[in-house]
């Protein structure tokens, strides 16, 4: 990490890729917010948000939130997702169902 980011925000931040980012982060040494629609995970420090980062009005009051909190933001890490299993397509499908 480079010694010019001191202050993060890791989006998706509550479980899985999200959450290992914070850890990592913030045992380099960065003060790192979390961002997510659902509660904080077990053992994730710092400041955490719940936040829709599709929500334009929640992201910005976050953003207020977490620079009153850290100070000004240095990077963004953007993890913020949503997986869900879908059928792409099956033997019977056509080029234009899908």
């Amino acid at each position: 990490m480079p010694a010019s980011v001191e202050r993060v925000i890791v989006t998706g931040a509550a479980s899985g890729i999200g959450a290992a980012v914070v850890e990592l982060l913030s045992a380099q040494g960065a003060h790192v917010c979390g961002w997510d629609l659902r509660d904080r995970a077990r053992g994730v420090a710092g400041p955490f948000f719940r936040v829709d980062v599709t929500n334009e009005a929640q992201v910005a009051e976050a953003l207020w939130a977490t620079e009153r909190e850290l100070g000004p933001i240095d990077a963004l890490v953007n993890v913020a997702g949503v997986l869900s299993q879908l059928e792409l397509c099956s033997a019977e499908a056509t080029l234009a169902e899908l």
